[in-house]
């Protein structure tokens, strides 16, 4: 079928009331970035600018900051917030993308098993 057995996709943003428009920047640590990304453009976010950090990068809460610094709405993953300082965290420009997995039937019948 064409339906993907594992299908991901973004459920909430923190810091962000549903039906308003947001432009943003995507922060992103993840292995699959240019998913994340598609996931965020589905969600209904503009996303005019992408950083692609490498997995476990330890200069990601820098590459966070620089764009806050520039008042800019920055978008995370929850994985990726776990690596920000607490301040960071407490920004209200922050975003940290919700994600929501849906698996098969086919494949929980085999995870069953």
């Amino acid at each position: 079928s064409s339906f993907p057995d594992i299908q991901f996709s973004i459920e909430s943003l923190t810091n962000y009331k549903n039906g308003q428009s947001l432009t943003a920047t995507v922060v992103c640590g993840l292995g699959s970035p240019q998913r994340f990304i598609k996931d965020i453009r589905t969600f209904g976010v503009t996303v005019v600018k992408s950083i692609i950090r490498p997995d476990h990068d330890k200069h990601f809460p820098e590459a966070v900051q620089a764009e806050l610094a520039q008042n800019k709405d920055v978008i995370v993953s929850q994985k990726d917030a776990c690596r920000l300082p607490k301040p960071l965290l407490a920004h209200p420009n922050l975003h940290i993308a919700i994600q929501k997995i849906e698996v098969s039937d086919k494949i929980l019948q085999k995870l069953s098993l």
